[in-house]
């Protein structure tokens, strides 16, 4: 299944960050695909997120972040 979060913080700073967090990784775990859009500045600390991408300044396209590109 293909399941999209939206959380608008960081996934380490808050009870709700700890949750989405939590969450994401349990269904990646069970073998769906998750789309998740936060502001973590740290993707590469969590082994669940593949590949991680952030809005170019004109907010048209995205740029990878050193993971997998987007």
């Amino acid at each position: 299944m293909r399941i999209a979060i939206v959380h608008g913080y960081y996934l380490h700073d808050s009870g709700s960050g700890v949750y989405v967090r939590e969450l994401a990784h349990e269904l990646v775990r069970q073998g769906h695909e998750v789309t998740l859009v936060c502001q973590e500045r740290s993707p590469e600390l969590y082994d669940f997120i593949d590949e991680a991408c952030e809005l170019r300044d004109d907010n048209l396209a995205l740029r990878p972040l050193g993971l997998a590109g987007c």
